[in-house]
């Protein structure tokens, strides 16, 4: 290659000088004595590339090891729960069938009472005295009863399934989106990218609960996880169902608190309290009779860290009555009205059962007598504008009956910001008939056949997207269907960054119900690049039998990462020793659990096992008794369990439940030994509540994140004084960062002055403001806290008014920080808040150069012309987009610019452009 600066001169050298060249780094002979530096910074290229390739090794660049730990830490949970999944269904079906024969038996034993040539002298004395029970209008009545209540609960059950079904369990933590998001932007310094970057990476949480029979029995509820218990409540109320949680951070965060009055019934106000902590506001009134009354502010089913929605109304007498509504982020997305009969009439605005940051669709439309009437559309809302678009949607009969008609367009269960899988087609009385086809973000993914006969039932070659189906990791299952069941050949074909491959699968069984048989080659969940678990084994009727391992595709190599042996009868009870693969098993650091099963379930001592560059190590376990209760002395690992984040728990189990005094233990990457960071206790009566002294750990942990906060619970409420600490170096006194009051009652309300951290700790920012009853009052002031010196950055002021707002209200002007806010984007954004809404001119600044920014209109929508930030904005990605913004939506031509620095100067340059449609809401 020539020099660019002198014509026939061949490049020989590269400067290395620690500065920035004037002109370039590649180097001719002429530039080589021209350079104003050293000889030895101008190397030749071969040292060069030697140089390079020595760095490389040594700070093994090419490893994308945490990357791949991010991707797989969900792949083989899921994996696992849906095996869970088809046994729970297998015993559904089992009871309920043991239901309706219970019921059948007791009719038919009255029936042939009945006979019409009956003889009373023939009849044995009992059945005589049935018949004249019945004919006193005793046993019948009672009878009738009876199978009125039993088919009255199985209504119910059928009700529950059918809306509940197609909810996945979503999370994600706010740790990794950040961690994504650092990725992004480091990406961005090398391809220049100046695309908008969408993350929405899912965390599904499976349980398992125990099923109304069991619940009745027990008289407790049981959260399963994995075959290992994760919460257990006693059910006290005898006439109301127990509380149903929909995903994990429910089940180990989430706690009511209240009265109990005669009879076990609840009595008075019930509040809801979040890690130890009163949410505001959140609860209601039960009257004498257990009923609910009044108003009420209630969490939505799905409600987690990232889907903090509430749902606000009155009841009377048990019932939701009059104007209810949706409230996310101190605004309301919805809502509707309810009958005096409590039946939703009119029209509604609903959210999706699987509503969050992410995710936020909604369903718009009429509600006659508790059913869906007429047009239904679905809309997508944008996190940011609070704007909705419309995506899909289709209608219901207008006879009352609930049922879909004509063509319709509908999301699929995962749908996201960035997998946007959705389905077109036609019903007719309420069943998918001809063709439907299956799109991502607008491209043809998949689809097939119903028939055209009133089964409404797949028929024909089919392409089904696969539960795990990502844009980055496209997942379609490939066979045919028969009369709604998948027979003979079935492949998987894999797509990622434009290649195609075909994994083998395995056949169906022509048979009634749906059923593998001989051997397959089956994939974990979250199969993607740079983690691929295969698993082969043999299936007979359906259930898997015999020998079954499971194979980790490393970078090309396969590894055996377990195995074990199924009951040849195709039960799929394990009796044997098995290794177990645990939800965090990554590919430089496998966890993997050993021991026995016996009948189904883990009985005696179970190891955790900890695999770390080759290195196999014992790192925790415990006793199981024979009903899987975990018994005695435990070391639990954390759920997020990395080698940048190696955390135990270490304390004792009784009767599967949490006593007494647990240890908190770390170790760093690299260390053998745990140090204890943190304790605390639990109650002795079985609670597993927090109670005394404790020392914890924040929920996203890492080498270079060492927060823990220490004060005292109080029957698990936070209680008194709290400090946040941060750990520099486990033999000196932790650094005390931030902290303040919670009530002196127990109620887990903050009080008075407070100093809070940013959610992402590596921003080093901190809020320091006054608490009233919970809610943030007053002044707050966000200071950036770097090399031992605070500067004030931003803050503004919150309402100190009683209000109906659920949350803070801010008002008058505000500094805010924007939420990619860290070291390499110091962006803040400036302007005027009224009655909480953004409004009038905000400016957005990159420390203290204003970039870009734009108008808000009277109800806190972005209208006008506006330049706004990349997704993965930051000093080493200066890309910016300037266009119009027509009530929350962007129209026409969006010019992408990219910023220049030059001294204190700014210099636009435009580098592309984006065409938007003016898009209209029906």
């Amino acid at each position: 290659m020539d020099c660019t600066y002198h014509i026939g001169s061949q490049i020989l050298s590269i400067c290395i000088a620690p500065h920035k060249c004037q002109f370039q780094r590649k180097l001719c002979d002429k530039c080589f004595y021209e350079h104003e530096v050293e000889n030895k910074e101008m190397i030749s290229i071969s040292k060069f590339n030697e140089m390079v390739k020595k760095k490389f090794q040594e700070c093994k660049l090419e490893d994308t090891s945490e990357l791949t730990e991010q991707k797989m830490n969900f792949k083989y949970m899921l994996s696992q729960s849906k095996n869970n999944f088809i046994k729970f269904l297998e015993y559904l079906s089992e009871s309920i069938k043991q239901i309706f024969d219970m019921i059948e038996l007791q009719t038919t034993q009255y029936a042939h009472l009945f006979n019409q040539n009956i003889n009373p002298i023939k009849l044995s004395n009992c059945d005589l005295e049935k018949l004249i029970s019945i004919l006193q209008g005793k046993n019948m009545v009672g009878q009738v009863e009876q199978n009125n209540f039993y088919q009255n609960k199985l209504e119910e059950l059928r009700v529950y399934w059918d809306q509940e079904e197609k909810l996945f369990i979503r999370n994600i933590q706010e740790k990794l989106s950040g961690v994504l998001s650092i990725i992004e932007q480091q990406s961005s310094k090398f391809t220049g990218e100046t695309k908008d970057i969408q993350r929405s990476d899912f965390q599904f949480k499976d349980f398992q609960i125990t099923t109304t029979e069991q619940i009745a029995r027990n008289r407790e509820q049981k959260f399963v996880k994995d075959n290992s218990s994760l919460r257990k409540d006693s059910i006290i109320e005898p006439n109301r169902e127990p509380e149903n949680f929909t995903n994990l951070e429910q089940i180990q965060n989430l706690k009511w608190f209240g009265k109990y009055g005669q009879n076990n019934i609840k009595l008075g106000l019930w509040e809801a309290t979040w890690q130890g902590e009163k949410i505001q506001s959140v609860g209601g009134q039960y009257s004498l009779d257990g009923e609910k009354q009044g108003r009420w502010i209630e969490i939505i089913k799905n409600y987690q860290n990232l889907a903090q929605v509430f749902e606000v109304g009155e009841y009377v007498r048990d019932q939701k009555k009059g104007i209810w509504k949706y409230i996310y982020e101190n605004k309301e997305i919805g809502g509707g009205a309810y009958s005096r009969e409590g039946l939703k009439i009119g029209k509604w605005m609903e959210l999706s059962k699987g509503f969050w940051k992410y995710s936020q669709v909604t369903h718009q439309g009429e509600y006659y007598r508790g059913k869906r009437i007429g047009r239904w559309d679905i809309f997508k809302r944008k996190q940011k504008s609070g704007s909705f678009s419309k995506i899909g949607g289709g209608s219901y009969d207008d006879s009352g009956a609930e049922v879909k008609i004509g063509d319709w367009v509908e999301i699929m269960d995962r749908f996201n910001s960035d997998t946007q899988i959705m389905c077109s087609g036609r019903y007719q009385n309420g069943r998918k008939i001809g063709r439907w086809n299956l799109y991502n973000k607008k491209y043809s993914i998949g689809g097939g056949s119903y028939d055209e006969g009133c089964g409404g039932v797949k028929q024909g070659d089919w392409v089904e997207v696969m539960d795990f189906f990502s844009s980055n990791s496209q997942l379609t299952y490939l066979g045919e269907q028969k009369n709604g069941i998948k027979v003979g050949r079935w492949d998987i074909q894999y797509k990622c960054q434009g290649k195609s491959r075909i994994i083998e699968g395995g056949k169906y069984e022509e048979a009634d119900y749906e059923q593998k048989v001989g051997n397959w080659v089956e994939i974990s969940y979250n199969f993607k690049s740079g983690f691929q678990l295969i698993l082969n084994g043999s299936y007979m009727g359906g259930k898997k039998v015999g020998r079954w391992d499971i194979w980790n595709n490393y970078k090309g190599n396969n590894e055996k990462i377990e195995d074990g042996s199924q009951q040849s009868q195709g039960d799929e009870i394990k009796e044997v020793d098995w290794e177990k693969v645990l939800d965090n098993f990554k590919d430089i650091s496998q966890l993997i659990s050993n021991g026995q099963y016996k009948n189904g379930h883990k009985v005696g001592r179970w190891d955790i096992w900890y695999k770390y560059e080759g290195k196999n190590e014992k790192i925790g376990g415990g006793y199981y008794e024979e009903n899987e209760q975990k018994e005695g002395y435990w070391v639990e690992i954390s759920n997020n369990f990395t080698n940048n984040s190696q955390i135990t728990y270490n304390g004792k189990y009784l009767n599967g439940k949490k006593i007494g005094i647990w240890e908190i233990c770390h170790r760093k990457q690299g260390h053998s030994d745990f140090s204890k960071i943190g304790c605390g206790s639990y109650d002795e009566e079985g609670n597993e509540l927090k109670v005394g002294d404790w020392v914890d750990i924040s929920d996203d942990w890492k080498d270079f994140c060492q927060i823990t906060y220490k004060g005292e619970y109080k029957n698990g409420r936070k209680f008194g004084s709290w400090d946040i600490e941060e750990i520099i170096d486990i033999k000196k006194p932790f650094k005390i960062m931030a902290g303040g009051q919670y009530d002196k009652v127990g109620y887990g309300v903050k009080l008075g002055k407070w100093v809070e951290l940013h959610h992402e700790f590596l921003s080093q920012a901190t809020f320091h403001g006054e608490y009233r009853n919970g809610r943030k009052v007053n002044k707050w002031d966000i200071y950036l806290n770097q090399n031992g010196k605070r500067e004030y950055i931003g803050g503004g002021f919150y309402d100190d008014q009683e209000s109906a707002n659920l949350g803070p209200v801010k008002k008058g002007k505000w500094i805010e920080l924007d939420d990619r806010f860290q070291e390499d984007c110091r962006v803040t954004h400036q302007g005027e808040y009224s009655n909480n809404n953004k409004v009038g001119r905000w400016d957005c600044y990159l420390s203290n150069y204003k970039i870009g920014g734009g108008l808000y209109n009277e109800n806190g929508i972005k209208d006008g012309l506006w330049l706004q930030l990349t997704e993965s904005f930051s000093i080493y990605n200066l890309v910016i987009h300037m266009g119009l913004v027509k009530n929350g939506k962007k129209v026409k031509t969006w010019n992408v610019m990219k910023i220049n620095i030059q001294g204190d100067v700014f210099i636009y340059e435009k580098i592309a452009d984006i065409e938007y449609q003016d898009e209209k809401i029906e």
